[in-house]
């Protein structure tokens, strides 16, 4: 009888150590969102304050000189803006030397699991190739480049295949051409690569994401056509990474 009500007493304790553990872990998990929400919030403000209202034009309407001169002056390292025609992403790029900071800060370089969607630090805004990495975030589907998994499907690509990115002088729009996963321990192709030298080099790197590709698309790339790539985790799949390419379009 001793015995029983001593097991049932650490039975107890045990129940109560991991429910206030699991409150915790809430708790903090909620506070930490309540951060990036209010930093993006205040990313948001900036830009209605600064918008455009005497243009019918929308692209020239809300992202405006002055909108990047204030996120620029919040991070130096701001680059661009990146928006989805539906709004599936809209987020501030920046870039730094090297792709590691931003993977665990913020915008505003407060530390956080999410990160900031990051500009590749080798890229230079004239290569070929612009590519783009952001957080898969697990407790959030909203958040970051979580979104891009709802490309997978083909009805969804057919709603947000279009998207923007906003420069201070210029707007250069997107078509999503190919949706595929790269596992970087079945090959060494390598989606990253910035320029291409010849219509040969282009297509040599076109065969992997035409192979795998998990859309169907009326367009292609083609030699001298600048493309986009936009890079985020699968999950529960440490090896693969989704892999979004979408190629420039005239405005």
């Amino acid at each position: 009888m001793k015995m029983k009500k001593i097991f049932l007493d650490i039975c107890i304790v045990v129940f109560i150590a991991v429910f206030l553990f699991s409150g915790y872990q809430i708790f903090s998990f909620q506070k930490e969102q309540r951060k990036i929400s209010k930093e993006q919030n205040e990313i948001n403000e900036i830009i209605e304050e600064t918008q455009n209202t005497d243009t019918t034009d929308p692209n020239a309407a809300r992202f405006t000189a002055e909108s990047y001169d204030s996120l620029k002056a919040v991070n130096h390292d701001y680059v661009c803006y990146l928006e989805f025609e539906s709004n599936l992403i809209s987020l501030p790029i920046v870039q730094t030397d090297d792709n590691s900071y931003y993977l665990n800060h913020t915008f505003k370089k407060k530390v956080h699991s999410q990160g900031a969607p990051f500009l590749d630090y080798r890229n230079l805004l004239t290569d070929d190739n612009l590519v783009m990495y952001g957080h898969y975030v697990y407790a959030d589907a909203t958040k970051m480049f979580t979104p891009l998994t709802k490309l997978k499907k083909q009805a969804n690509y057919e709603e947000n295949k279009f998207l923007r990115l906003y420069f201070r002088d210029e707007v250069r729009t997107y078509e999503v051409v190919y949706v595929y996963e790269h596992d970087y321990t079945q090959t060494d192709y390598d989606y990253t690569k910035r320029n291409f030298g010849s219509e040969e080099d282009l297509n040599q790197f076109l065969k992997y994401p035409k192979k795998h590709n998990l859309i169907q698309s009326n367009s292609d790339v083609q030699y001298g056509d600048n493309i986009l790539t936009l890079q985020t985790c699968v999950r529960n799949n440490h090896n693969k990474r989704l892999i979004i390419v979408a190629k420039q379009i005239p405005n």
